[in-house]
């Protein structure tokens, strides 16, 4: 009985071997085991955003995976060739006027992953050998040669897919494309609570709703706009008084520091000063300790928001870190 069962167990984990270089953790849908249809897809979302503390150096960067989910051991053995077309300028914009195509002059590929290769013009060719199910596109990026200001994107669709099967996911969206940012994050950056205090001339018992969440959001290498998280956009949620809530339209600050101080020196409206209807505008109250504290993460700052060309609203808060957002 012993030797029968010892058998029975060697022959289940060869068969488990066997198995396991096929469709292995990144399955979806249905076992198909020996029959179905092999993908290939982008592993990543359609849209893959990274954000790096600063560097000088030359960095190795992951934009994305593409893998290939074999249906059978015969279809994972097979040599096959995907193809990837790199989208241009004027599709990176389409994405949001903030973004830039990654430049080649800052960036090489890198040679870790074997089989794949890069044209002048940015297009990938993947070669994958029998036996590959996956491949990692790894740019590396050299840090001195980084804008802090700009948003790096590049975004690339499988034009050919090796003779397999296009992948969707559960909710029909297709695993053809990709479109990956790369940012460097200033040392302000991150996610912050807010507490404080505030007030309206206008709207007398109007507070402020604190503690709220915000992220600051790098834009160069010493300023920060703040996206509310609790609105879910740029712009300052407070109560009007009477149960309900509102915000301020054409306004959200935006913090410029003194990197060698750390002390804020400057705080504007991030929408453009004299935006919208009302012309509003942000600027530093220097009544406020308005600095950033380093050993406890702290951001103290007091700022007003002039609207109709009179100060309207006084805003004295303290931003506490929370982590990386």
């Amino acid at each position: 009985m012993k030797n029968k069962f010892l058998q029975y167990t060697v022959l289940g984990c060869t068969l488990m071997f066997l198995f396991s270089a096929c469709r292995k953790d990144s399955f979806k849908g249905t076992e198909a085991k020996e029959s179905g249809k092999t993908f290939v897809y982008i592993e990543q979302a359609q849209t893959n955003n990274q954000f790096f503390d600063v560097f000088t150096d030359v960095k190795p960067i992951t934009l994305f995976t593409v893998r290939r989910d074999a249906a059978s051991k015969a279809d994972l053995q097979k040599s096959v060739t995907v193809s990837l077309k790199a989208m241009d300028q004027a599709y990176i914009t389409s994405k949001g006027a903030n973004y830039t195509l990654l430049p080649s002059s800052i960036y090489t590929l890198s040679t870790t992953q074997s089989g794949v290769s890069i044209a002048a013009n940015g297009d990938l060719t993947l070669n994958f050998a029998g036996g590959d199910y996956a491949k990692n596109i790894i740019f590396n990026v050299d840090g001195s040669k980084v804008d802090l200001s700009k948003q790096y994107a590049v975004a690339y669709v499988i034009t050919n897919f090796g003779g397999f099967s296009k992948q969707h996911t559960a909710s029909g969206v297709s695993q053809d494309t990709i479109f990956a940012t790369i940012a460097i994050k200033n040392k302000y950056d991150g996610n912050y609570d807010v507490t404080g205090s505030y007030s309206d001339a206008n709207i007398p018992a109007a507070t402020g709703p604190y503690p709220y969440n915000v992220n600051l959001e790098t834009i160069s290498a010493n300023a920060n706009d703040i996206y509310n998280n609790d609105l879910g956009g740029y712009g300052f949620l407070f109560n009007v008084g009477d149960g309900t809530q509102s915000y301020y339209g054409s306004f959200s600050p935006e913090f410029t520091f003194d990197p060698a101080t750390n002390k804020v020196v400057s705080v504007v409206n991030a929408y453009g000063q004299l935006s919208g209807s009302h012309k509003r505008s942000a600027e530093l109250d220097p009544s406020g300790v308005n600095a950033y504290d380093p050993g406890t993460k702290t951001i103290q700052v007091k700022y007003v928001m002039i609207s109709d060309g009179v100060v309207r609203c006084h805003f004295d808060e303290t931003y506490t870190y929370k982590g990386p957002r």
